[in-house]
């Protein structure tokens, strides 16, 4: 099993650097948690990211769930509060068959993990649109 660790990531400038501290380990039905840093430090104005792991039916496979929420925050000029003003989420499921070869779990995680990261998918995100031909 993988231990919790902090994860280092780079913002939308390509350049500079943002961390997501894991605060809890996951355990039974409680999620890993791991939360990202900004300038208001109020918990709900923190980004969030949720990993809890189950087995499939009939125990055939493994399923991890993992939800995440970023919050846009804006300084209220009256309160000199940040506040939340909206925010983005997903919310998903990755399945594995226990049956699949170790050599295929990889690939499959290495190819999925970089599809995400492909400059496709993140316009796909940024637009609210998928790809049209």
């Amino acid at each position: 099993m993988p231990a919790l660790a902090n994860m280092t990531v780079k913002k939308a400038d390509g350049t500079t650097d943002t961390t997501y501290y894991g605060v809890q380990g996951a355990a039974g039905n409680v999620p890993a948690i791991w939360r990202g840093t900004n300038s208001s430090g109020a918990l709900a104005n923190i980004p969030d990211l949720r990993v809890s792991g189950r087995d499939g039916p009939r125990g055939a496979s493994r399923i991890l769930r993992m939800t995440y929420v970023y919050p846009e925050i804006a300084l209220n000029t009256t309160t000199g509060v940040y506040q939340l003003v909206s925010k983005s989420r997903f919310s998903g499921e990755w399945e594995m068959s226990r049956n699949m070869s170790y050599g295929s779990v990889v690939e499959s995680a290495t190819q999925f993990s970089n599809l995400m990261y492909h400059t496709l998918m993140k316009t796909m995100m940024i637009e609210g649109n998928p790809a049209y031909g």
